[in-house]
């Protein structure tokens, strides 16, 4: 919470910017909790979960390209740390960091953590934007606002187009006729997320353009 505070301060006094050294966030859901959007979905209640719902990845984006960035994430198995998404905490031009088995309460203390931030101050640097398939097609996705999950229900998914590269697309409906959509480079999921009631037609829209027999 206190890196997505931080992001909005300097979204708002961007002059600061320039005394800035580097930033770096411990597992910070910046694409927006997906637990926050759970117990408000349509973010009406003036509780933290509307604000940690919130997708804050094109503040973090514009702050990444300016200063160098560092974003550390737990992953206990999933691509989650217990409590936020490991792609969540993902965005472009940040150096990110992935420590496995560990989970999110025990991230601000972990000496694995301060490692990390440590070795990120000895070569602080801008990270170029990703222009491979797999990283193209995710920010395409990103662009909907989908909320990002773990990936434990990737294997319920159905392929559904395969790119020259092996980055694979796959969608799961759940009982709720909820759409889940998962991009795999080979075997391995490198992105899950659902969309929302709302948000089904923009995903089924995306998802057609991409494999005209989709339905």
């Amino acid at each position: 919470m206190g890196a997505l505070i931080w992001l909005e301060v300097l979204d708002r006094h961007p002059e600061w910017l320039s005394k800035i050294h580097s930033f770096a966030l411990v597992a910070s859901p910046v694409g927006g909790s997906d637990l926050g959007r759970l117990f408000d979905p349509f973010r009406w209640l003036p509780l933290m979960a509307r604000d940690l719902g919130t997708n804050r990845r094109s503040i973090a984006e514009a702050i990444a390209s300016k200063i160098p960035v560092l974003s550390v994430v737990g992953d206990i198995g999933n691509n989650t740390d217990g409590t936020v998404p490991v792609g969540c905490s993902e965005f472009a031009q940040a150096t990110f960091v992935r420590l496995d088995g560990i989970r999110h309460a025990p991230l601000k203390n972990h000496p694995r953590v301060a490692a990390a931030v440590r070795q990120f101050w000895e070569k602080s640097v801008i990270a170029p934007i990703q222009t491979d398939s797999a990283a193209l097609l995710i920010a395409k996705l990103r662009s909907l606002d989908l909320t990002e999950t773990d990936n434990q229900n990737f294997d319920k998914a159905k392929l559904i187009h395969t790119a020259s590269d092996d980055t694979k697309i796959w969608v799961w409906t759940n009982a709720l006729q909820v759409i889940h959509v998962f991009v795999s480079v080979g075997d391995r999921c490198v992105y899950s997320a659902y969309a929302g009631w709302r948000d089904q037609r923009k995903l089924a829209t995306i998802l057609k353009r991409i494999s005209p027999t989709t339905t």
